[in-house]
């Protein structure tokens, strides 16, 4: 509150389009939380290049007319819960039927963020939390994130295997020396 004055947060994407389902005839949107992230089958390479293209346009049209205006009035923190990067992290998720180094080109073209909090667990743990994938699937997620990090300066790691009190102290901590990194950095020029 001392730095900012408003918090807006965000699933997926700005959501200047909309979604994929509604544009094919759809009346119903996903409500809550996906119980079953895999079970619609992938598109096609075609399906997945327009796929992957149409939500790309959703990242870079939707922060320059939705997103950057935000910022550019008032001191803001905009939090998505997920972001491009899940793309090729998950690309099946989004019904992609191409490899996550393909997404990822995608993903690259997406406004980067300042800061990007990554939540993880031993695999075994997070099985018993939830029950949406495979095993080898969330080992493969898992080291996937982990590998991601490691080429990322702006990625925070963070284990939810502590409480959620530890967590969220984790998350504030970095978050301030994020913003007092930038501060003072803004100070010396």
């Amino acid at each position: 509150e001392a730095t900012h004055n408003a918090l807006f947060i965000k699933h997926l994407r700005p959501m200047l389009l909309p979604p994929l389902a509604r544009l094919k005839g759809e009346k119903a949107v996903q409500e809550g939380p996906v119980l079953d992230p895999h079970g619609s089958t992938p598109s096609g390479v075609v399906g997945s290049i327009l796929r992957l293209t149409y939500l790309t346009l959703d990242y870079i049209f939707g922060y320059w007319l939705k997103i950057r205006p935000i910022i550019a009035k008032q001191p803001a923190i905009i939090l998505f819960d997920r972001y491009a990067y899940d793309m090729a992290l998950d690309p099946r998720r989004f019904r992609i039927g191409l490899s996550g180094h393909v997404a990822s080109w995608f993903a690259a073209l997406a406004p980067k963020p300042d800061l990007i909090f990554c939540l993880y667990a031993k695999p075994e743990v997070l099985l018993k939390r939830k029950h949406e994938l495979s095993k080898e699937e969330v080992i493969r997620q898992v080291s996937e994130l982990k590998y991601s990090a490691k080429q990322k300066p702006n990625i925070v790691l963070m284990s939810t295997e502590m409480s959620i009190e530890d967590t969220m102290n984790q998350l504030f901590s970095s978050l301030y020396n994020f913003l007092f990194i930038k501060y003072q950095n803004k100070k010396n020029k």
